[in-house]
């Protein structure tokens, strides 16, 4: 992700947050690059991410690739709910294995205190939710399907 910060709320419009600006190619998202193997690791840990913060809106748009094809995830507002919401456009790696570093990271996630930057930003419900999605993504050990088919944000990019 860009590098996110907090605005006070001395801001015109109170309290926020703004991101970094990714020069990237505008062209080119997640639907325009999700068969290029060279990206599907990052786009897997993506997919994890939006998993375990509970991403409520990942459009396609909202994965940037910049000129090193490095991709980048914005637009990360509506997380970290305490009710489950994921909506996202990566269900492409359903059932699928989830990689072995994402599981090492999801289980040192969860044998160590939030950092304080994130702890502190989440009420306790949140903070709960957070590492009991974790942990049933760390058990499952598989992406999850959507049976429904309700888990898709509008627009798709």
């Amino acid at each position: 992700m860009p590098p996110t910060v907090a605005r006070s709320d001395d801001a015109p419009l109170g309290i926020g947050s703004l991101q970094a600006f990714v020069p990237a190619r505008f062209a080119e998202h997640y639907f325009t690059v999700r068969d290029r193997p060279a990206l599907t690791p990052a786009l897997r840990s993506l997919c994890a991410f939006d998993l375990v913060a509970n991403s409520a809106d990942r459009k396609s748009g909202h994965c940037l690739i910049d000129d090193d094809d490095r991709i980048w995830a914005i637009d990360n507002g509506l997380t970290f709910h305490c009710e489950f919401k994921v909506r996202t456009v990566i269900w492409d790696f359903a059932g699928d294995p989830i990689p072995d570093d994402v599981l090492r990271a999801l289980d040192q996630m969860l044998g160590a205190p939030l950092p304080d930057d994130l702890a502190t930003l989440l009420d306790s419900e949140e903070r709960d939710a957070l590492r009991n999605r974790a942990g049933a993504v760390l058990g499952a050990g598989r992406f999850p399907h959507d049976p429904t088919g309700r888990r898709v944000p509008w627009p798709l990019v």
